[in-house]
């Protein structure tokens, strides 16, 4: 792009409409004799500007309108446009471009334009130039000028004060950071500090001075006599924009001040036995035994478990002789040993450590095996075999008492959990018989809960079918026999069997079903019909003897079930459950 300066003639006389008759033209001011070769051929006219009120760097809205004077398409031109200052003095505010215009034609144009890094505040017009020159062809505001808002320079202190050191010792150093917070250049810097006791540095660009937004940093140091020192350092920019900070320093006579150190009275703790899932406490102490403040500590906990927490204590500086808490919490998520370490870092004023151990309980848990049982098709009036559910206690904490419930439909045949405590890891057993109330599917539940804890309890589903009751009942179920040695003489007994049905069932023809455990074939059980055959069809309440004999094969209790069984098979009997022990 061809560099265009704008003629300084034709600024003051576009000018002098702002200033003195807003309604004049500001091209014909500065227009020579008319001639063919510079007569117009693009009019800028109707310039309006606003200053854009938001954050960041200004921005100015330039809308102006463009008119094609010839009879001639033209084509798209580069625009130049510029900030204008009651002087006549001239600044770029950028570029624009304009699109191709018809013979005759005139179109609006809207832009949006940034005010350059060292534009300086004040009032300012703005021109608009077609980048060719030629008489007519640059406009300016008639309207109010727009304002550039003044340079602020913002400290991030009000005040540096230095630890006391010895006379003649210079003070660590202190740093202040310096922010342009206005809406335009600040101008040329100047730093000053009115004590010689305080020396200062800087990065700010003091001849270049800070644009909006920009910042910077001023570096002091004090070698104080003896004595307070009290001082102000001042920095300041073109037009009044200035920004102060007190300092203030102390010499001492005599010994130098202990520096500042950090420590902790312990470095190790151990929280007492935690159960999992609640959070134990534990205040640790550090403390600063030097004569001067510690810099604000950095504190870091290693935590490879999740298991620790900490709170935001001793995040600010340490007191001379002073000390801050730091509020440790042991929340363990799994049971075992857990480990952590906790830092509290003071730069020069030294680390301190606390190394950190919990164990953690896992707390009662209540388990049933097996978690799901359907017995067999059981008839009405009768029940099953039992089944034997183990209830166990997984945590490590023991329960309190237990209370086991179950569903209508079931019966506890032995129990051995009932108002029993369970120590960790401990168990106990549930026999769980189903005894239907009616023919069809039933469901239900047997429930352990832990009335010390309240909140842990275990249940097994529980499902099963009853069936009609069979026609012939036992007049005893079960029958146990007496302890006979193995290979003995027979032990038996008679029992009596009655047709509870309202038809006569066939004896003659009615056969037995006998089994051990496991329902294997019985070896140690036996039965004869007794009385039975003398009647060949037992009527409807008539009742007759059946002869069951135990001959043990083996030492030890054994169990085993009889039925009797149609000639189709169909069970005429509930199963009469024998027991006894070879000795």
């Amino acid at each position: 792009m061809r560099r265009f300066t704008l003629p300084v003639v034709v600024l003051l006389g576009a000018l002098l409409p702002w200033l003195v008759a807003p309604t004049a033209t500001p091209d014909s001011a500065a227009a020579p004799a008319s001639t063919a070769r510079d007569r117009v051929v693009l009019r800028v006219a109707e310039v309006t500007a606003q200053v854009r009120r938001s954050a960041g760097p200004t921005k100015v809205d330039v809308s102006f309108t463009v008119t094609n004077r010839t009879q001639r398409a033209q084509g798209a031109q580069q625009v130049l446009l510029f900030l204008v200052d009651h002087r006549g003095g001239a600044r770029a505010l950028g570029t624009s471009r304009t699109t191709s215009l018809a013979p005759g034609a005139t179109r609006d144009y809207e832009t949006v334009r940034r005010i350059g890094p060292r534009i300086p505040a004040g009032r300012y017009a703005v021109s608009v130039c077609i980048e060719k020159r030629a008489p007519g062809r640059c406009s300016i505001t008639s309207g109010r000028p727009i304002t550039v808002g003044a340079a602020q320079l913002t400290l991030d202190q009000g005040t540096l004060a230095f630890d006391p050191v010895p006379v003649g010792t210079t003070t660590a150093v202190k740093t202040v950071q310096v922010t342009n917070t206005g809406r335009s250049w600040t101008g040329r810097l100047a730093l000053r500090v009115d004590d010689p006791v305080f020396t200062r540095s800087s990065d700010c660009p003091r001849s270049s001075g800070l644009a909006p937004g920009a910042r910077c940093t001023v570096t002091v140091r004090a070698t104080p006599t003896a004595g307070v020192h009290a001082a102000t350092l001042t920095l300041r920019g073109r037009d009044g924009v200035e920004s102060s900070l007190r300092l203030e320093a102390r010499g001492q006579l005599g010994p130098a001040p202990k520096p500042a150190a950090l420590s902790s009275a312990l470095t190790s703790y151990q929280f007492p036995q935690t159960t999992v899932g609640q959070v134990k406490q534990r205040p640790l102490v550090f403390s600063n035994s030097g004569d001067l403040p510690t810099p604000a500590p950095t504190v870091t906990l290693t935590d490879p478990d999740a298991s620790y927490a900490v709170d935001t204590g001793c995040r600010t500086a340490v007191p001379a002789h002073g000390n801050c808490t730091i509020m440790v919490d042991f929340a363990p998520t799994a049971r075992g040993r857990h480990s952590g370490v906790l830092t509290v870092a003071a730069g020069p004023a030294g680390t301190a450590t606390v190394n950190l151990t919990g164990f953690a309980q896992a707390p009662v848990q209540l388990t049933i095996t097996p978690s799901d049982q359907t017995f067999p098709p059981t008839a009405v009036g009768s029940e099953s075999a039992a089944v034997i559910f183990t209830v166990q206690n997984t945590g490590d904490l023991g329960t309190g008492d237990l209370e086991v419930s179950l569903d209508p439909g079931w019966r506890l045949v032995s129990n051995e959990c009932g108002g029993v405590a369970l120590s960790g890891g401990a168990s106990c057993d549930l026999g769980v018989a189903f005894a239907p109330t009616g023919v069809g599917d039933h469901s239900g539940s047997v429930t352990v809960i832990d009335r010390g804890s309240g909140n842990s309890r275990a249940s097994a589903a529980l499902s099963g079918t009853g069936t009609p009751a069979p026609p012939l009942t036992w007049s005893i179920n079960p029958v146990t026999f007496d302890p006979t040695p193995v290979d003995s003489l027979v032990t038996s007994a008679a029992i009596k069997v009655t047709n509870s049905s309202q038809s006569s069932i066939d004896l003659p023809r009615v056969r037995f079903a006998i089994t051990d455990e496991d329902s294997d074939p019985s070896t140690s059980f036996g039965a004869v019909m007794g009385s039975c055959p003398a009647a060949l069809e037992l009527i409807p309440g008539g009742s007759c003897t059946v002869n069951v004999f135990f001959q043990p094969v083996r030492s030890g209790t054994v169990t085993g079930q009889i039925s009797l069984l149609a000639p189709n098979g169909t069970v005429l009997t509930e199963p009469l459950r024998v027991s006894g022990t070879g000795s």
